[in-house]
């Protein structure tokens, strides 16, 4: 295959690297291309340098890898060492870093929000959150368990965990169910890690504790047995959590 056939695929490839890697650290696409193009410009530096010091064809070779390999090497661990190379600017007399930006999980004002809940300088402008210079690296310590997800629920069957995620949706909480395939493999590791789970975001926690608990009150309340396979289910399903069959208020429509 030409050279330069090589250098096109290897810039494409890299381009996909780079580009991934300033959408993880927050950086512009500028640096992702930037980052790429290294390999084409250490390849024309390394041409130079052959043609400029008559070096054997034996020579060469190694040269040319090298002045392509370790810019970009250079490069892609540059920008994965400088997650707090972020853009600054002057906010109130503050010097400030941006930390978090939309789209994300979370919208920019709550993470504003909860910062300042921490005692941080923190203020949100259009899709930004800015931190006080001082305070950046204690709010990276406390943002992910903010942003990442959260066990708030384990279920005895898969219908049950189910039925709260949909619960907590249907109140505007973004919820998931992980585990499902676990109660296949039930014996095999202890029975409470065996049920499937209910995830949240750490910023909607608490909100999904109050409505989990909201629909244990009204479970106690009204309990009604199923017709088909009769298991007890409370007053807040709709259908039976254990055959999923339609309950007596669907029944009676």
């Amino acid at each position: 295959m030409p050279v330069y056939l090589v250098d096109l695929f290897m810039f494409v490839t890299l381009s996909g690297g780079f580009l991934w890697l300033t959408n993880q650290k927050k950086l512009s696409g500028g640096l992702a291309m930037a980052g790429a193009s290294s390999w084409l410009i250490g390849a024309f530096f390394a041409l130079a340098v052959i043609r400029l010091n008559n070096v054997s064809a034996q020579d060469a070779g190694g040269i040319m890898v090298l002045g392509r390999v370790l810019p970009t090497l250079t490069a892609f661990f540059f920008l994965w060492s400088r997650p707090d190379w972020l853009p600054t600017r002057t906010i109130r007399g503050i010097k400030s870093q941006c930390v978090y930006r939309e789209p994300g999980p979370v919208s920019s004002e709550r993470v504003s929000a909860y910062l300042v809940e921490h005692k941080l300088r923190a203020s949100h402008e259009a899709l930004s959150v800015w931190v006080a210079a001082a305070d950046v690296s204690r709010a990276r310590k406390v943002l992910p368990s903010f942003i990442a997800w959260t066990r708030v629920f384990n279920g005895r069957e898969a219908t049950q965990a189910r039925f709260v995620a949909d619960w907590l949706k249907r109140n505007e909480v973004d919820a998931q169910v992980r585990g499902e395939m676990k109660t296949g493999i039930m014996g095999g590791i202890p029975v409470e890690e065996s049920f499937p789970d209910v995830w949240v975001r750490g910023a909607d926690k608490t909100r999904a504790q109050e409505l989990i608990a909201e629909m244990d009150e009204s479970i106690e309340g009204e309990a009604w047995t199923c017709p088909w396979c009769k298991e007890e289910n409370g007053s807040a399903f709709a259908a039976c959590w254990n055959c999923e069959k339609a309950g007596p208020q669907k029944l009676s429509n």
